[in-house]
């Protein structure tokens, strides 16, 4: 798409190459459909191609009709499978099924499933995608590829039916899409120590299959149950396959999410050495100099990353990320005004460039500009993301800040919940989080609690760290309005402790800093202003541009009496919101800290 091919057909073949080689894949399949030479039915012509040559491995061509197209497919695959064999000395043992055993009977069924991939993949339109998929299902209801489309349309009852319904038919399934789907059925509900039981059992039960291994880290790392079992696991992936390079880079993603950046450095290090035109490699790179502090080095490391592929706008976008967190928004913003504005943006690079601006006017006070933002992004958006993730990532998160600077607080709530009236449990108890925050804007400690109360419904029993910093950061809150110090105090620590192994030290950096900064003053409002001075201190040297962070180190500042440190905090902090919102809502604390800073001095 990047290079014109909008319907990404009829590529040439160097495109292809590059992409493969780009993304480190050992082999590419390159092939097209025609009608038969005959006149009856279709003809399929594939290559397949080594990828650090282009060499061809293999070359055929097989006719078929719909009605055998099952047939053809595996056909295909048992080709396919033998020619990359051929090079083993030990060949694995592999189950290859037949398709219409192992997927799905119903050629119609099979139809309306790719054209929904199509309609979602390539024409980003989820709508149609939502209808095709329904269209799949009716034709076979035993789709056991479907209850995960189902819970990403925000069905999550439907979901659930459906992967118990596949589950009676798992002799349909090879041993691994078995195991699978299990995982899966745990994972909806949240249940990931039981997920992550299974896929321990699947590497028992097939030791040298790298997919159980490459799934029992993913798991591990999206719930940070177990990092060192992770990491584990993704060695004993390179131990079966020591071509398995990329899982380099997850072991450099999870040592930043457990907060050690040396080693997060020095896997990153290693897979830049084997691939040093790699752009993933440079970026996680300048993720672990930041994370330790570096924000210059990190800097000049997504401009390297910048160098390697020009049509790549992940450094661009990291170099602006450095850009914020130094305080340079000025800069920041013209760059990505400049991106903004650049011809050819994919609609998912559109949505990048959108959640950057997002950030920038949150850090500068200017929350009826984020609020503007994601209105003008809103198209792409419902075109792009699954109804589940555009009604909790960007819907809720839009009603949410507008009480940063309008504070007709019970219409935000209202509209909330009319959001939450269109959606299934569990993620309707989920939406009360962003209530959360409205209501402490409002310092409406009833209110709160209520919502507390509902969301609790949906956090009490999930095993995430993720989702742990959105429990003891409520609760400590909560427990501050209802003034037990003794309850707030253990809800900081556990909130605290709960960010330093979260996935969101890589997903989403700068927000956690900012997590850090309203516990520590959380801790200062329960009488320990030398313990948030400590900690603020910490998240200003690794995020300066915070101006939050700087307001609150300027409320201990003069909890303490140190009038001199508060009024260079606070000044820092204005500077930063010198251009917000009228009615931002920080800039009455900062107000009130001004003047008390005036009296004390």
């Amino acid at each position: 798409r990047q290079s014109g091919f909008e319907r990404a057909v009829n590529e040439p073949q160097s495109i292809q190459l590059d992409t493969a080689r780009g993304a480190q894949y050992r082999y590419f399949l390159r092939g097209e459909v025609s009608d038969a030479d005959s006149g009856e039915g279709l003809l399929l012509k594939y290559a397949l191609h080594e990828s650090s040559s282009g060499s061809k491995l293999l070359e055929d061509a097989i006719p078929f009709t719909e009605q055998s197209v099952f047939d053809a497919t595996d056909q295909v695959s048992a080709k396919i499978q033998q020619a990359l064999l051929d090079g083993f000395d030990d060949r694995p043992v592999l189950t290859d099924l037949p398709l219409d055993e192992s997927f799905t009977g119903s050629v119609a069924a099979a139809r309306h499933y790719v054209e929904a991939l199509i309609a979602s993949n390539i024409d980003n339109d989820i709508a149609t995608a939502i209808s095709l998929s329904e269209q799949a299902i009716e034709q076979d209801p035993q789709f056991a590829g479907m209850g995960t489309r189902m819970y990403l349309q925000g069905r999550n009852d439907q979901a659930i039916a459906m992967m118990d319904e596949a589950l009676k038919y798992e002799f349909r399934l090879s041993r691994g899409s078995g195991f699978l789907l299990r995982m899966n059925r745990q994972a909806v509900e949240f249940n990931y120590p039981e997920a992550i039981n299974i896929a321990r059992k699947w590497t028992e039960v097939e030791p040298n299959n790298e997919s159980a291994f490459k799934q029992l880290a993913r798991l591990n790392e999206v719930s940070s149950q177990d990092l060192n079992e992770a990491l584990r696991s993704l060695e004993q992936v390179r131990e079966i396959n020591p071509a398995a390079n990329e899982t380099l880079l997850q072991s450099a993603n999870i040592e930043l999410q457990r907060g050690n950046f040396a080693a997060a450095e020095s896997f990153a290090e290693q897979y830049a050495g084997l691939f040093p035109d790699s752009v993933r490699a440079a970026n996680v790179l300048a993720q672990a100099k930041a994370a330790s502090g570096d924000l210059n080095g990190a800097f000049d490391a997504y401009q390297q990353a910048s160098y390697l592929d020009s049509r790549s706008i992940e450094p661009q976008l990291g170099m602006v990320s450095m850009l914020m967190r130094r305080g340079d928004f000025a800069d920041a913003e013209d760059r990505l005004e400049s991106l903004a504005s650049r011809n050819g943006l994919t609609g998912q690079q559109q949505l990048q460039v959108a959640s950057s601006q997002v950030q920038l006017y949150g850090f500068v006070g200017q929350y009826s500009e984020v609020v503007a933002t994601l209105d003008r992004y809103d198209e792409v958006a419902q075109q792009l993301m699954q109804p589940l993730l555009y009604a909790i990532q960007w819907n809720a998160p839009r009603i949410m800040m507008q009480a940063f600077y309008d504070t007709d607080y019970a219409s935000h709530i209202a509209s909330m919940d009319e959001l939450r009236s269109t959606m299934q449990p569990p993620w309707n108890d989920f939406l009360y989080s962003y209530d959360l925050s409205v209501h402490s804007l409002a310092k409406d400690k009833e209110g709160y609690a209520v919502a507390l109360d509902r969301a609790e419904r949906f956090l009490a029993n999930q095993s995430n760290a993720s989702l742990d910093v959105i429990r003891y950061t409520s609760r400590a809150q909560g427990a501050v309005f209802s003034g037990d110090r003794e309850l707030a105090m253990t809800n900081i620590q556990l909130a605290l402790q709960s960010t330093e192994e979260s996935l969101l030290n890589v997903l989403a950096a700068a927000e956690t800093l900012g997590i850090r900064a309203n516990m520590y003053d959380l801790l200062r409002r329960i009488g320990e202003p030398r313990a948030a001075i400590e900690g603020l201190l910490d998240v200003v040297s690794r995020f300066p541009g915070l101006a939050v962070a700087h307001l609150r180190l300027a409320q201990a500042y003069v909890d303490v009496g140190d009038f001199d440190a508060a009024r260079s905090a606070a000044q820092t902090a204005g500077d930063i919101w010198r251009d917000a919102d009228e009615n931002y809502k920080f800039l009455e604390e900062l107000r009130e800290v001004d003047s008390a800073i005036a009296s004390g001095a």
